[in-house]
């Protein structure tokens, strides 16, 4: 064993096999307190270390070494969620943030989390930044904790202000979701923020209709927002590291450069990934401004709102985009609508028990953006929702171009209306019409399977989506050509780098999407008769 001396995880960066063990019984509050036990080493200045027990055939190896080095060894491999922190906050404060996150989210007791200060080497970070992100040890850990993250603070938000929490968190700006949960040792206690309903709230929600969301607000109440909200003030630029050459060696990959090279004190993919990274957490954060707090001054919550609006616009990059808005108002909807990113291909409202009526979905629906492949609405529990709601919704969208799915469960809209809807959904997916999937499928005449894990069960042969794509542009038939661009410009930011300079040229050119949208459109007029028509009798 080893002593670390003083009281944060920096004292023990020399140790690269610690004791994930000892923070696991933290968490299970099992082994003679095992909280009160670290809190009385470090009173005596020294915390003893054993090795981690599912390493002992791997001595000399990390955590993350054995991960990337592509060995199984089950306790190094499973992972259920990454931790992403400063590695100076206090290690009661941080082992007390995991004890109430599982807490609240009414985990196992054997959940795993990744701790970057306890899985790596310390002294060769460097080598786990390269010129492909998706290669490093904290990746392939987030790809394995299905990239399940919690961002742990303390009160000055400092995690916002180190470079290596903020690379981690650019790895998920791609993602339509990502199950992100902040926690902070307040002076009261610790306050957790969840992604959506936790397990339990889901459950009371099920049972009496907006118990679980009034659960979720009182819950989070207490949390101190104004300190989450400096997620949305990160300069990259101005982030630090401990270790210049991992400053430097970031900032190079974010701009594209030589890891080597002298980083440059501006760069336009600064800019881009601070905006993609200020909008990621202005869509977290969102339905907490919604809940507000009744102690909160409304000056000061209208200047939030403004703030997280101005965030969650100006990310000109994100094609996919879900957003938690449970229990929200037809105010609170009407502005995130407003607020939405411009060039978005697929959105995702999660609207369980929402305080809206049909003239909010007609706000909605009038709101949608144009570029919309895909759209999926959780009217659950949306009690004061009806036909001529979902008719609104009908006439402003062109389902050719368009698919829509709609969970109106417990909702005034009709059975016959919801049954349209799901028709329409099965029919839209049928034909391939599932926002890009569709594009790709009709480019490459294949069914698409879009989760990878799924690709085993397929007897088909599999092929690279991209580099096929690329060569269907140079295809004599319009139509392929046309879908082959359309997919293209479909894709995530990271997926679209590895396109030629032509290709990516190509995939933006207006011309082909116009054409896209006029040939739907000649197709609309056979489908108006079929739609859900709105109730004029007035009653």
């Amino acid at each position: 064993s080893r002593r670390a001396q003083g009281h944060d995880l920096r004292a023990a960066r020399s140790s690269p096999r610690l004791c994930l063990a000892l923070l696991r019984d933290v968490v299970r509050q099992r082994a003679c307190k095992a909280l009160e036990d670290i809190r009385s080493a470090f009173e005596y200045g020294y915390l003893e270390l054993a090795p981690l027990e599912c390493l002992d055939n791997h001595a000399g190896h990390t955590s993350e070494e054995v991960l990337n080095g592509g060995d199984v060894v089950p306790e190094a491999t499973t992972t259920d969620w990454f931790i992403s922190h400063w590695w100076g906050d206090i290690v009661v404060s941080f082992a007390a943030c995991m004890q109430a996150h599982i807490a609240t989210r009414r985990l196992p007791a054997d959940t795993r989390y990744w701790v970057c200060a306890f899985a790596n080497r310390q002294h060769i970070l460097q080598d786990d930044i390269g010129d492909n992100p998706k290669k490093s040890g904290f990746y392939k850990a987030m790809e394995v904790a299905e990239f399940h993250v919690l961002v742990i603070l303390n009160g000055e938000a400092t995690t916002f202000s180190r470079i290596w929490c903020a690379f981690e968190e650019t790895m998920c700006l791609d993602r339509p979701s990502t199950p992100l949960d902040v926690a902070t040792a307040t002076k009261g206690g610790v306050e957790v923020l969840t992604q959506g309903l936790t397990g339990e709230e889901e459950r009371m929600e099920e049972e009496q209709p907006r118990t679980g969301v009034l659960a979720k607000a009182a819950r989070e109440s207490a949390f101190p927002i104004d300190v989450a909200l400096l997620a949305l003030q990160t300069r990259l630029e101005l982030a630090e590291a401990s270790v210049e050459e991992d400053r430097v060696h970031i900032l190079n990959c974010i701009a594209g450069r030589r890891l080597d090279a002298t980083a440059l004190s501006e760069h336009p993919r600064y800019t881009e990934t601070n905006q993609r990274l200020h909008a990621l957490f202005a869509a977290f954060l969102w339905q907490r401004l919604i809940s507000g707090s009744e102690s909160e001054d409304q000056k000061a919550s209208a200047s939030r709102w403004k703030l997280a609006s101005k965030a969650l616009r100006g990310d000109l990059w994100r094609k996919d985009l879900e957003v938690h808005v449970d229990g929200t108002d037809g105010e609170g909807l009407v502005h995130l609508m407003d607020s939405l990113p411009p060039h978005l291909k697929s959105l995702s409202l999660k609207l369980k028990a929402a305080s809206i009526d049909d003239k909010d979905m007609l706000a909605l629906a009038e709101r949608l953006p144009k570029s919309l492949t895909y759209v999926s609405l959780d009217l659950t529990n949306c009690t004061d929702v009806t036909d001529q709601g979902m008719a609104f919704l009908a006439e402003r969208v062109d389902f050719e171009a368009t698919m829509v799915r709609a969970t109106m469960k417990n909702t005034r809209v009709s059975k016959e209306t919801q049954a349209w809807y799901e028709a329409l959904a099965a029919k839209q997916q049928t034909d391939g019409r599932d926002g890009v999937s569709r594009d790709v499928a009709r480019a490459l005449g294949v069914a698409v399977c879009r989760r990878p894990q799924e690709i085993g069960r397929c007897d088909r042969r599999v092929v690279e989506a991209i580099p096929t794509l690329e060569k269907l542009l140079d295809a004599e038939e319009d139509a392929i050509v046309r879908n082959a661009r359309r997919a293209l410009s479909g894709l995530g930011y990271n997926e679209s780098e590895s396109l030629t300079d032509s290709a990516k040229q190509t995939a933006k050119d207006p011309k082909a999407e116009h054409e896209a949208r006029q040939s739907s459109k000649n197709q609309k007029a056979e489908r108006e008769a079929k739609r859900p028509q709105k109730d004029t009798s007035g009653s």
